[in-house]
């Protein structure tokens, strides 16, 4: 078996003339691990940094520079090694369906707003664990500076154009843009990937299309609340005549009387009392004064005492998602913007990020293992 520094180098999956992609073990605790083995100067223009930025970029973990002993009658020498330890159960990419193809887009679109291009998308760095998709190799040197230039822009388009290429065979889920692999392989526009994931995070997938008014699948509700009863119709009040006034036989003149007009503003007035007193007293038991709010999510975790980030990466159609509002910390609750289906990223230091389904409202808090 074929050893570089802490990792055992198993297969080799190609790469370019400066870098070479081996899949291998780490060698402490026999975990699956994708190797990049350069020549030892190369190291100085790694940049591990740029894996942490974006949830499908497979963080660079270890680096160094060792021995590498001959095999087959070839000579050894000295080269550098960056590793990037596989999620449990991660295999190659084989399927594509809307989402995979939105974050890959999202990790490139990250490093191209950075200032930074992969320089390396092939189809040996698309790995796949349920339905999270990562691309492995963000850092790496990929490419021998034969003439640096300090003043150059990387291509960004090249990285959407290779990662049209690396994606050209694998099988199609029902759910992705159309015309999405001749949109990847023929982009020339330097901000291609910020472009395409934005027009197709955008665009209405598939299988709504065909519904104008797509139902909701959890739809809120407001609280019963009794219609106040309507204020009887006071009585006509009697008109004032226009006639000469009444003389009594002792020739003293007498006015209209003002007792009708009284009864009549009493009995309204109790009406209206009555009324409001019905509307403040005769609610529906148990009913809330104003309706729910929608929708709080609460999260709990069980089995370690590390915070756990939270972030929203696909939100229910039409709705939008504020940035106080995307990401959250568990334990905890998050306030989003409307009910209907979520993908969540959860992450923690020491544990491999994962991506749920959480579905609003709900009235139990969403549990997060830590194993």
């Amino acid at each position: 078996m074929r050893r570089l520094g802490g990792y055992e180098l198993q297969r080799n999956l190609g790469g370019t003339d400066a870098a070479q992609v081996w899949q291998g073990l780490e060698s402490a605790s026999e975990s699956p691990a994708l190797i990049f083995v350069l020549p030892a100067a190369y190291l100085l223009s790694a940049r591990p940094d740029l894996a942490t930025r974006h949830p499908a970029l497979l963080p660079l973990a270890h680096s160094g520079v060792a021995e590498v002993p001959g095999e087959n009658g070839q000579p050894g020498g000295r080269a550098a090694y960056l590793g990037s330890a596989l999620p449990p159960g991660a295999e190659p990419l084989r399927s594509l369906d809307r989402a995979a193809l939105l974050d890959l887009l999202g990790a490139l679109a990250t490093l191209h707003r950075a200032g930074a291009a992969h320089g390396g998308v092939r189809p040996e760095l698309l790995w796949r664990r349920g339905n999270q998709v990562y691309l492995a190799g963000a850092g790496v040197p990929w490419q021998r500076e034969r003439e640096p230039n300090p003043l150059a822009v990387p291509d960004f388009a090249q990285d959407v154009r290779r990662l049209g290429g690396a994606l050209a065979d694998v099988r199609e889920e029902a759910d992705l843009p159309a015309g999405w692999l001749p949109a990847l392989r023929e982009a020339t526009a330097p901000q291609a990937a910020q472009d395409l994931l934005a027009r197709w995070q955008e665009e209405p997938r598939p299988e709504l299309a065909a519904q104008p008014n797509p139902p909701q699948k959890l739809t809120a509700t407001r609280p019963l609340v009794p219609t106040p009863p309507r204020p009887a119709t006071p009585p006509p009040a009697t008109p004032l005549s226009s006639a000469a006034p009444v003389t009594a036989s002792g020739g003293v003149r007498r006015g209209v009387s003002p007792w009708p007009w009284l009864l009549t503003s009493l009995a309204l007035a109790g009406v209206l009392a009555g009324s409001f007193w019905a509307y403040q007293n005769l609610k529906v038991p148990g009913a809330p004064l104003e309706p729910p709010a929608c929708c709080e999510v609460r999260y709990t975790v069980r089995g370690s005492e590390v915070p756990v980030q939270l972030r929203v990466l696909d939100a229910p159609p039409q709705l939008t998602v504020d940035p106080q509002q995307a990401e959250g910390t568990a334990p905890g609750t998050m306030q989003l913007p409307g009910p209907g289906e979520y993908r969540i990223r959860v992450s923690a230091d020491g544990y491999a990020p994962q991506t749920i389904s959480v579905t609003v409202p709900r009235s139990l808090p969403v549990a997060i293992e830590l194993e």
